[in-house]
């Protein structure tokens, strides 16, 4: 049954299985966590002629995407913009922080 959920779900229910905590989705790293789940959908059913995901254009705001004023939208697609290497930082910091706060938990041993 669990192979069936999906990842955001399961990153809150195991770990509340495990070590009786979970991620506050309100706060990060969960926040960031979900956002990078989303990119990775969008970019997994990419379709050539969709329009940039609200959530790219947020996320180039906040100086995790490249932005390019200069560039016509149809010369410098979605997909490119999340390829840069502030992109591939914040996914990686990202994954250490959630990474971080399992290993918190399991330090206090609140295994069941």
């Amino acid at each position: 049954m669990i192979d069936r959920w999906d990842i955001l779900t399961k990153t809150v229910t195991v770990p509340q299985f495990l070590f009786g905590a979970t991620f506050d989705r309100g706060a990060q790293p969960y926040q960031d966590f979900a956002s990078l789940v989303r990119v990775r959908n969008e970019v997994t059913h990419f379709k050539m002629a969709s329009k940039t995901p609200k959530l790219v254009n947020d996320l180039a705001r906040q100086g995790v995407f490249m932005t390019s004023p200069s560039a016509p939208r149809s010369e410098f697609p979605w997909p490119s913009r999340i390829s840069c290497t502030e992109g591939i930082r914040w996914a990686i910091n990202t994954l250490a922080a959630m990474a971080s706060e399992l290993h918190d938990w399991l330090a206090e041993d609140r295994s069941p």
